[in-house]
């Protein structure tokens, strides 16, 4: 995504909604706040970005946290590259629900 404002500068946190996110694909901006956002890479159809960072230090780097890929992220706005910085786990066996157990 290219912001058209510094998104530290904006208060935060910013939500996507389903339609935003159709926008963006479909290559129109979205407005949340002040800022405007565009598409800068196309993650997948797998793909659920919880999580947007820059970094001051590495402007032309955008980080996503996707959950659809247990992943952390670096675009490259100029060439639009991704790659993966971090893979996660899947959900721990201890989070997840336990089956249920008929009594007799």
């Amino acid at each position: 995504m290219t912001f058209s404002t510094d998104p530290g500068d904006e208060p935060g946190p910013f939500f996507l909604q389903p339609w935003d996110r159709l926008a963006l694909l479909n290559g129109q901006t979205v407005t949340l706040g002040d800022a405007t956002i565009s598409r800068v890479a196309d993650l997948g159809a797998g793909a659920h970005p919880i999580g947007i960072a820059t970094l001051p230090s590495l402007p032309n780097k955008l980080f996503v946290l996707d959950a659809g890929a247990n992943a952390l992220l670096q675009i490259d706005r100029t060439t639009e590259w991704v790659s993966s910085l971090a893979q996660f786990a899947g959900t721990p066996e201890s989070v997840r629900p336990l089956a249920r157990i008929n009594s007799w």
